[in-house]
């Protein structure tokens, strides 16, 4: 979802650059696909290499049986 806006507060001044004239359709597509790869490679790149400080968890689920007068049922917490 960050992504998304991030796209489309970055995509005002190319669109605005296409509007005036200034540059082609081909030009703001070629730079936008170009942008997009070297930062997805970058973030790739520094997540894979833990230069971010994420912890790491243990990916858990618990199971909890739930009865009721008018319900039975099963719920997973992830």
């Amino acid at each position: 979802m960050t992504k998304i806006g991030i796209y489309t507060l970055g995509s005002i001044a190319p669109i605005s650059r296409l509007l005036d004239g200034a540059h082609w359709l081909t030009d703001i597509t070629f730079s936008t696909a170009l942008s997009i790869i070297v930062v997805d490679c970058i973030d790739n790149y520094l997540f894979n290499s833990n230069a971010y400080s994420y912890p790491k968890k243990e990916k858990t689920i618990s199971w909890n049986f739930k009865f009721s007068t008018n319900q039975i049922g099963i719920v997973g917490t992830f």
